[in-house]
């Protein structure tokens, strides 16, 4: 299908490249870019993100994602720790490519928890002109939903023992 293609660390691209060293959020106006250069991602565990050499990307549109909450099966409800389809998807949304973003998440069985999720902020992002716009909207959902390390126990009741140790 040809979905992607892989890109050698190193080699020259023009459209949007997300990265973590980035100074500037994806927004509405770079739409051209994505129409006629697309988006790029780096495909790494968010484990080794401290030893993944963002600085050989080669490029002159490197950009951030603003505030997300992740859908995917290993960070679910994770904010910013998106998979790397998750990431061209919100890319894609916030430029206004909705039927090509609901066309790639599509392909994961919990995609659609991925809209669900952000709904809301893609909304209000797609509305944004600018980064600076996106970053305002950004800090208000953070105010709202303050970044939380999730742990796979949360919802979990309290075990026997636990509760033995609240009656001492």
């Amino acid at each position: 299908m040809n979905l992607c293609r892989c890109l050698k660390l190193g080699q020259k691209f023009n459209g949007i490249i997300l990265t973590p060293i980035a100074t500037r959020c994806v927004s509405p106006s770079d739409r051209s870019i994505v129409d006629n250069d697309g988006i790029a991602v780096v495909d790494c565990s968010w484990n080794r993100i401290d030893q993944t050499p963002f600085h050989k990307m080669k490029g002159r549109h490197l950009r951030l994602l603003p505030y997300m909450l992740a859908a995917n099966p290993i960070n679910y409800g994770t904010p910013c720790k998106l998979s790397c389809v998750e990431a061209i998807v919100a890319t894609l949304w916030i430029t206004g490519h909705i039927d090509l973003a609901r066309f790639y998440i599509g392909k994961f069985k919990w995609g659609n928890g991925f809209e669900k999720l952000n709904a809301e902020l893609f909304q209000k992002y797609s509305l944004c002109k600018n980064s600076e716009q996106i970053i305002e909207i950004q800090t208000k959902a953070m105010d709202i939903n303050p970044i939380i390390e999730q742990t796979r126990n949360l919802d979990l009741p309290p075990s026997e023992s636990s509760s033995d140790d609240d009656d001492e």
